[in-house]
């Protein structure tokens, strides 16, 4: 099971009813601060989900730390990504 700002999610309702799934780890440890800068310029440059939806793919960004951690870092950074 996933944690996700919608509740619990497992493994296949990350697929969102398509055929393939992007899952990728960032790197994001519970005690750290902010996440990885790698990561961060990787999420940075991601297209469009519509392109991957197009392509009957949904994509899912998974970490270590806890959403209470996740989530201001993702709002300060503009990121709308799952």
């Amino acid at each position: 099971m996933f944690e996700s700002p919608q509740g619990p999610l497992s493994l296949l309702q990350l697929f969102e009813g398509r055929r393939q799934l992007l899952l990728c780890h960032f790197m994001f440890s519970p005690d750290w601060e902010e996440g990885c800068v790698g990561c961060s310029m990787g999420v940075d440059n991601m297209c469009h989900l519509a392109h991957l939806h197009a392509r009957d793919t949904s994509l899912a960004l998974v970490s270590l730390a806890p959403l209470d951690r996740i989530t201001p870092f993702k709002n300060r950074m503009g990121w709308t990504l799952p």
